[in-house]
């Protein structure tokens, strides 16, 4: 396989671009104060809160490549390293997907033991 055929193989796709916005970040910080004669509810374990931080990190260094990775900066790199670039973009968009849904899934079990989920499936 030729550089060129590599390329295309591993050119971030349309989607993947998109897929690094989705994320639902909203963790409360007052969670596990509640007001006077309410049940306080149970904090947000600290590796969820890291889990949103790194997420966050993560969004950003991914959509920074992408971004640089659509730039004309980008056409003066050798096709090798074009390649290992889109390879990485590609990496950090899958890492970035597996990291939301399990981030999701967290919040998730934190709503339903909140009683927020109100018997809903997603």
């Amino acid at each position: 396989m030729n550089d060129q055929e590599m390329t295309e193989q591993v050119e971030p796709k349309k989607e993947m671009k998109a897929s690094i916005f989705t994320v639902n970040e909203a963790i409360s910080e007052s969670a596990g104060e509640g007001a006077e004669g309410e049940a306080k509810k149970p904090k947000v374990p600290d590796y969820v809160k890291r889990m949103s931080k790194e997420l966050d990190d993560l969004r950003d260094k991914t959509s920074k490549l992408i971004n640089f990775t659509d730039s004309k900066q980008f056409e003066a790199i050798p096709p090798l390293k074009r390649t290992l670039l889109n390879l990485q973009a590609s990496a950090m968009t899958t890492y970035f997907s597996v990291l939301r849904l399990r981030y999701e899934l967290e919040m998730l079990e934190i709503k339903k033991a909140w009683g927020e989920d109100n018997g809903k499936t997603e």
